[in-house]
């Protein structure tokens, strides 16, 4: 029950923004966004954010604060590596698998959870009184 309230955020997040692209699913093809690729992109997002929380969370009881910092970075790194390599490999697999618009709107939704992420780890920093 913990780890499902400590995501809360994150999940709300993540269901706001499939159920907008479900309900917008007949005119997604129309302004140039692909549907399956957002939708893709956003539990990518989603599955990163919880992992990179948890790794947060755990730095965050060490008494060393390096470790947080360490956590951070490894974290920010994890994420620009992972979204990277998954644009490249749809990239590579056909010319045409993203357009403009699409991938202005995954940057959109990347910014949304690195907000809420952000927004996380300082509600749990003044917590722990660090």
């Amino acid at each position: 029950m913990q780890f499902l309230k400590s995501i809360q955020p994150l999940a709300i997040i993540f269901i706001t923004v499939v159920l907008l692209f479900l309900g917008t699913k007949p005119y997604l093809n129309s302004w140039g966004l692909q549907f399956f690729v957002l939708m893709v992109v956003n539990s990518l997002f989603f599955i990163l954010s919880c992992i990179t929380y948890f790794m947060q969370v755990k730095a965050m009881q060490n008494k060393n604060p390096n470790v947080y910092f360490r956590s951070v970075m490894l974290a920010m790194l994890l994420k620009m590596f992972i979204t990277i390599t998954a644009l490249l490999a749809c990239i590579t697999q056909n010319k045409n698998a993203i357009t403009k618009p699409t991938l202005f709107l995954t940057m959109l939704v990347y910014f949304i959870y690195l907000a809420v992420e952000v927004r996380m780890a300082n509600k749990m920093n003044k917590q722990k009184n660090a």
